[in-house]
């Protein structure tokens, strides 16, 4: 039963929460200077991915890519990646998640064919001490059943950086 049929006081991310159905998957790489990791977040299940929050933040200046569409034709896993643990955000939740995460920092993995693309700034600092910053992608989406999501990180910067992901959604 879709969530926004139940009328309840609070909100869906509130309900998913309760229900079990609320998962998050975070990771950091290590990027050498003008390399880049992909992240593969697919949904071959029935149900919908409600993205409630997709940030990255960085070590020293980088690039996030968003690419999104339907899955084995715009966005192809050519070979496995490496698997995300995905973390359900009850403790106690034994309802798996439906979705697929994946990263490869070989750039072979996975194939693109399609130009719907959004790009945002990871802030950079300068100076002996300085560091990086948060870039907030997006705060809600959802990718549709049979559709993806390509996320490319990319240290723009001259020196090896920390970089983060970070992905939160429910599934309905």
């Amino acid at each position: 039963m879709s969530l926004r049929a139940k009328s309840l006081p609070e909100d869906d991310w509130d309900f998913a929460l309760k229900e079990g159905i609320a998962y998050v998957v975070a990771d950091v790489f290590e990027l050498n200077s003008n390399s880049s990791v992909y992240i593969l977040f697919a949904n071959p299940s029935s149900k919908d991915a409600n993205i409630k929050l997709l940030k990255s933040t960085g070590g020293a200046e980088g690039i996030i890519e968003i690419h999104i569409g339907r899955y084995e034709t715009h966005i192809i896993r050519s070979s496995p990646g490496t698997p995300m643990k995905i973390i359900p955000k009850r403790s106690n939740s034994n309802i798996p998640s439906g979705m697929l995460v994946e990263y490869d920092t070989s750039g072979s993995a996975f194939t693109l064919n399609t130009s719907n693309r959004t790009r945002s700034l990871i802030p950079g600092g300068s100076g002996n001490f300085a560091t990086g910053g948060g870039s907030t992608v997006g705060l809600a989406g959802i990718i549709a059943s049979g559709y993806a999501m390509l996320i490319k990180i990319t240290n723009v910067s001259d020196k090896t950086a920390y970089y983060d992901i970070r992905i939160e959604w429910w599934e309905e």
